[in-house]
This record gives structure tokens, sequence and C-alpha cells, in this order.
């Protein structure tokens, strides 16, 4: 038998069926099509969220007002030194949440945000609702997909390429994350633009894509700081030291760099500058690294060790095969061919710091995919697990690298169970059906009816069903983890279309948005961010004690009590004010259940 002839017929038929996931059609317009599915569900419905999404919008809505409302009606004022005050004082330099600076986030996620909201509503702020500020952050997650898939094409077959772009698509991470008007969407599209550019240069691109790289890392700083620049560095850095050899980091032009990074920072910083003073801005980035590395910062400090656990959540159902992928990864890049760099001779020091170099790095040639992908996966995932504070997304832009290493490695492995190992894979069914159950719980939960409430919980067991006949049935682990995926998309899209608006924070006001437009005044004894953007920004908190004086300064006015007591609703009934809304609150945050009870003046205007 001619066993050549044989070789080279198999590796024709491989290429002939990776072609298809390599070319934009059909290979980038389904996963298109796969983001959109996971994204745009509720994105119309879910209120906004508490806090953090409250804050991103209100800051947005406000520069975009300070662009587009008439002179007479901007609010421009300015404090003893020149600092800004009033809610449109700041521009587009300065974001500002009501009175008060929002300088915590650089200025690119509200320039977007403000740019998008323009955009739907033809100029006008008044018309704006929060999906137009939350649409920056789908196109950004979309982006981080397909920019993920052309990072695995340098690297991988084509099949791994795209699977692992299809896992960052659907993993609740993401999914979430995007359905809120926050950066972390954006720095994760600028730090894959960033890594692809990186991987171009390092393997022998030329001056444009070392422009793109630059460009990229501006926007990221301009995005979320020094974190993009952070991970690509370590990335950088890691690459040189497995290699043996520093010579390639030339090609980045890092002259270059720096002209493109001071455009992209200087002039913004300048305004900054000028606007609220040099010193304090330097404060608050002293604060927010520096106070999240220590974990004190808003109370968010984790054991190293917990963005991994997290993972097999947040990143199901590709946490079945990450472990597996980034051990198959190290043990391929450990396996390349070593370099012969004995470097100069020294003394016993010289020589023992050599060693253990090479112990760590020992410098190889081969496997340039999963040195790639561990060279960004692994150092910054462990400078994040070392760090104080720990929130989910802090890992998000080591998601793409960890996707693509377990798409390949569920491609490389073979089918059943047996070979990935009873407890992984009975630990992978347990956290399909965890899913399917909290889904279900949600819903029943949340009092939708019991038409609604009985088919989403009929769904979620079906999901569920799914998963245990993918583990039992399913010929390989590629198809077992793409009936997880489908399923995973339709409840998770019914959920965020239907049960997460009754759930997520800041549920609670999404009821009183109707009594809290015009330009009536509005006050409130249980301080809430979305409040803040659900009446414009003109929300006032008041102690419960001093709501009737308030109430009593502002007859035309709206009062919005949480769990008020018998007697504060008499008073405020014997001056007048009506109820029009009880609301019973079911979020997920504890703070914010309860009775909400929205009260209006006699003199407010005829009830919508």
């Amino acid at each position: 038998m001619d066993t050549r002839g044989k070789s080279i017929g198999s590796a024709r038929t491989t290429r002939g069926r990776s072609r298809p996931w390599a070319s934009w059609c059909p290979g980038g317009l389904t996963l298109l099509v796969i983001s959109l599915a996971s994204l745009l569900p509720g994105l119309t419905t879910i209120g906004v969220i508490d806090r953090d999404e409250a804050r991103f919008a209100q800051a947005s809505r406000q520069m975009f007002e300070a662009v587009s409302l008439p002179r007479e009606r901007l609010d421009t004022r300015l404090g003893p030194s020149g600092e800004p005050l009033g809610h449109h004082s700041g521009g587009l330099a300065v974001p500002m949440v009501q009175d008060r600076p929002r300088l915590n986030k650089p200025p690119l996620i509200y320039w977007l945000q403000a740019a998008s909201a323009w955009l739907f509503t033809g100029g006008d702020p008044s018309r704006d609702a929060i999906w137009m500020y939350r649409v920056p952050s789908v196109l950004a997650a979309a982006a981080s997909v397909l920019l993920t898939w052309r990072v695995g094409l340098i690297f991988f077959d084509p099949r791994a390429a795209w699977m692992g772009a299809a896992l960052l698509a659907v993993c609740p991470l993401i999914v979430f994350d995007a359905h809120q008007a926050r950066a972390d969407q954006v720095l994760l599209a600028t730090v894959v633009l960033a890594q692809l550019a990186l991987a171009r240069v390092w393997r022998g691109g030329g001056i444009g894509w070392a422009a793109t790289l630059w460009i990229a890392l501006g926007a990221s700083v301009l995005a979320k700081g020094p974190i993009g620049p952070l991970i690509v560095a370590l990335t950088a850095v890691t690459l040189a030291l497995w290699a043996g050899s520093w010579s390639w980091i030339a090609r980045a032009r890092p002259w270059l760099g720096g002209v493109i990074l001071a455009v992209c920072v200087t002039p913004w910083l300048w305004a900054v500058a000028d606007a609220v003073g040099l010193a304090r801005y330097a404060g608050l980035v002293w604060r927010e690294t520096m106070g999240r590395a220590a974990g004190s910062s808003e109370g968010h400090w984790g054991p190293p060790g917990l963005h991994a656990a997290a993972a097999a959540v947040l990143f199901w159902p590709g946490s079945l095969m990450a472990v597996a992928g980034v051990a198959r990864a190290w043990k391929a890049a450990r396996a390349a061919t070593p370099v012969d760099a004995p470097g100069p001779p020294g003394g016993a020091v010289a020589r023992l710091v050599r060693a253990a170099r090479r112990a760590a790095f020992e410098p190889r040639r081969g496997c340039p995919g999963e040195v790639f992908t561990l060279a960004w996966l692994l150092p910054a995932w462990l400078f994040f697990e070392l760090f104080g504070a720990k929130l989910a997304h802090y890992v998000m832009p080591m998601y793409p690298a960890l996707a693509l290493l377990g798409a390949r490695a569920l491609l490389a492995s073979r089918p059943g169970p047996v070979a990935l190992g009873r407890i992984a894979w009975g630990g992978w069914v347990v956290i399909g059906l965890c899913l399917a159950g909290a889904t279900a719980y949600f819903t029943w939960d949340a009092g939708l009816g019991p038409a609604m409430s009985t088919a989403m919980v009929a769904l979620a067991a079906a999901s569920a069903l799914v998963f245990v006949a993918a583990a039992r049935r399913s010929p390989t682990r590629t198809h077992a983890v793409a009936l997880a995926a489908a399923a995973w998309v339709v409840l998770g899209g019914c959920f965020l279309r239907w049960v997460a608006p009754a759930w997520l924070p800041g549920s609670a006001t999404r009821a009183m948005a109707p009594w809290l437009g015009g330009h009536h005044p509005v006050a409130t004894t249980a301080w809430r961010d979305s409040l803040v953007f659900q009446s414009r920004g003109r929300l006032e908190g008041v102690e419960a004690s001093d709501a009737p004086r308030w109430a009593g300064d502002h007859p035309g006015g709206v009062i919005i009590l949480r769990d008020a007591s018998p007697s504060s609703l008499a008073a405020l009934d014997s001056m007048g004010w009506r109820s029009v809304l009880s609301h019973r609150a079911v979020t997920l945050e504890r703070a914010e259940r309860g009775l909400w009870i929205v009260l209006v003046g006699p003199g407010h205007a005829a009830s919508p």
C-alpha cells in the first residue's frame, strides 16, 4: 500500500474541510450571527444596571448634552479654582455625573457612547435610552470575537480558530458584560487587536502592523488606562524570554510607538490637567491602581485562584477543555527544539541565574501558536490572581487565548468522556445543569405569570437534557460542546429577554421611569445610581426624616421611598401627596429589595 499517497490525500482532505472556516464567508459571517444571537436579546428590555453602568451612561449623556443642548439650557458652573461643577461644564474632556467629575476611567468609552446616542437620536438627548449607550459594548464584543478568529488563523488550524472564537462569543462573562454600557468590552477589543498586531510583528510583520499595534495600545489606554499595555508588555517579554532573543522587538518600532501614544493620550491629559489639576488627577489614578492592587478599593478583595475557579462557570461551555488546552500547549511548547544559546562566561552567580532562566524559559523554537497564546494567557492571569482586588472582568482580556487553546485541545482530543476523565466531564455536565436550574428558579421567582414561567422552566429542562445527552450520546466532545453552546444561546437569550429585567440590580427603578421624566425635581430616601439616570440627573438624596420638609419645598416634585414607615406616608398624605406606584423588587442585590413607593406632589403635572 502506498502510505505516502494516502497521507497526501488525507492532508488535502483536511485542508479542503478547513478552508471555509478561514474565509469571511461563511466563517466570519457565521461568527457574527452567533455573536449577535448571544448579545442582542435583552439589550433593550434590561433596565439600567446599578451601579457602574448607570454612572457610565449618565456621564456619557451629560457629555452628549454638553455638545447638543442650546446654550441657554447648559449648566456650565465652575468652582473658585475653575474646576467643573455644572452638569455640562466638563465638555468632552471631563466626564461628569451630576456635578461630580468622573475621572477614574479615561474618556474613550464616554465618547463612543455619546456618539452612539447622538446617532440613534438624531442629536436630541431627550430621546435617548439606555440601550443606545450599550451599542458600543455590543459592537466591541462582536469585534473581539472576529479578531480572536484572525489571531487563531495565524497559528492554528482554521477549524480550531473558528471554534475558539465561537466559544468566546457564547461564554457567560462576555455575554453579560456586553449587555452593560461599560468600558470593559472596548478594552477587550483593543487588547485583542494589539495582540493580533503583536503576533504579526513577532512573525516578521512590517511597519504597518507595528503602527497597528501602537494605535491599538493608544486606544486601550484611552479605554481603561494601563491595563492593555500591561498585558501586551507581559506577552512580549515572555516571548523574548522563551525564545532567548530580544532582537525581534525592534520590529515593533518603539520610537513610532512613543509618538503614537503621545498623540493619542497627551491632548486629553492636557485638557484634564487644565480642568481639575494634574496633582488631583494623579492622586485619583494612584488610588485606582494601588488601592485596587491592595484589594482595599470598594471591598473587592479575593484570594489567589478565585479567577481560575470562577472561569469554570464564566467560560462555560469552553471550560470543558480549558485546563487540558493549557496543559497540552505547555507540553508542546516545552517539547520544542531547544536553541543553543549558552550565554557569556561568568562567575557562580551568573551561571546560577542562567540556569534558573533556562529552567523556567529554556530558549526554544517551534510551536509558535502554543508559545504565543501561553505568553498572552499565563503571565497576565497570574498577575491578576495576585492582584488584591478581584472582579470577574479583570481576566476577560485573557479569555481569547484561553478559548483558542481550549478549542485546539478539543479538536485534537479523542472521542468519549473516558479520555478526558470522569471528574472533569462530570463537573462540566453539573455546571450546565446548575445553569439550567438557576434559570428555572429565577424564572419562577420573578413572577412573570404562569404561562411564561412554565415556558421558561420547560426550556431550562430541555437544555438540561441536552447537556446530559451530549455527555452520554455524542460521539465526540466537539459535538457535545457544540450542542451545549446552541442550547445555551437559546436558553440564555430567553433568560436575558424576559427574566433578567426583573432580577438584575437596577430593575427596581425601571418601573419608575415614566414618573421621572420631564423637568420636575426628584428626591429619594434610598439612593440608587440607576435613579440618577432615570431622572436625567435631577435626583436628590434626602434622609427619611427630611422627606416631609423636602416635599413641602417642592410641591410639584416626585419623591421615591423604600420601605417607608406608616408615619412618613401619613405625613405626606396630609400634605396632598399621592402614591402613583408601588413596586416590590425581587432583584439579586439585597440593598434594592423591598417595597418602593413613588409619590407625586399636589402641584405635579398630569400623570403619564
